[in-house]
C-alpha cells in the first residue's frame, strides 16, 4: 500500500462520520485498504466489498462437476472434498481431501481478475501436504495460471480447457446467497 494512501487512511479514521461519503467515491484501492484495516463501520463494509474487483469470485466454492461437450455432469468422485476460498485480500486457498482417508493438499496463491481471467500465481504450499501432492500442478510453488471464468448465479465455473474445448469444472458456493454469505468474514 503507498505512503498516501496510508496517509489518507490516517485522515479518515480520525475525521467525523460525515466524511464518510468522500470515502465511498474514492478509488478502489483506498476502498480495499480502509476494509482490511476496519475503518468503516460494520453497517458500511458490505458495498464497498461489493465495489471490489474480486466481487464475482469472493468467498467459499465447493467443487460440484464439470461440464464439456454441452452436458453437465456430477462429482464423479463423491468422497473428493474439493473447496477454493477467495479472499478479499487478493489470496486464494486451495485445498482437497477425501473422505474417510488421511492426507490432503493445500496451497494459497496470489489471484487478481482481469480481461475475464482468474491469474492466480502459487505463493504457499503446505509442507504437511500429502506426498501424492507433488505430482499436481496445482500444488507447484511459482505455477500461475490464467483461466477464464464466468459468475452464474450461486455457481462460479472456471475453463480449464481440455484437448482445445471448453472444459468446465463447477464449484458451487457454500453461503446461502452467493459465495459472500458463506464467509467468516474477517472485517
Amino acid at each position: 500500500m503507498s505512503r498516501g494512501v496510508l496517509g489518507f487512511l490516517f485522515l479518515i479514521a480520525a475525521v467525523p462520520t460525515h466524511a464518510l461519503p468522500l470515502v465511498l467515491n474514492s478509488g478502489a484501492e483506498t476502498n480495499a485498504a480502509i476494509c482490511t484495516l476496519r475503518l468503516w463501520p460494520r453497517a458500511l463494509r458490505a458495498p464497498v466489498l461489493l465495489t471490489s474487483q474480486f466481487a464475482p469470485v469472493l468467498g467459499r466454492w465447493l467443487y460440484d462437476g464439470f461440464h464439456y461437450e454441452g452436458h453437465r455432469y456430477p462429482n464423479p468422485n463423491p468422497d473428493l472434498e474439493l473447496e477454493f476460498e477467495f479472499r478479499p485480500d487478493g489470496v486464494s486457498r486451495l485445498h482437497w481431501q477425501r473422505k474417510d482417508e488421511r492426507g490432503f493438499c493445500e496451497r494459497l496463491a496470489e489471484y487478481r481478475i482481469e480481461d475475464g481471467r482468474l491469474l492466480q500465481r502459487v505463493t504457499w504450499v503446505n509442507p504437511d501436504n500429502d506426498p501424492s501432492c507433488a505430482g499436481d500442478s496445482d500444488m507447484q510453488n511459482g505455477r500461475a495460471t490464467a483461466v477464464p471464468f464466468e459468475r452464474k448465479g450461486e455457481e462460479l465455473w472456471l475453463n480449464i480447457g481440455l484437448s482445445g474445448k471448453d472444459f468446465f469444472y463447477i464449484l458451487k458456493s457454500r453461503g446461502e446467497d452467493g459465495a459472500m454469505s458463506g464467509i467468516p468474514s474477517g472485517f
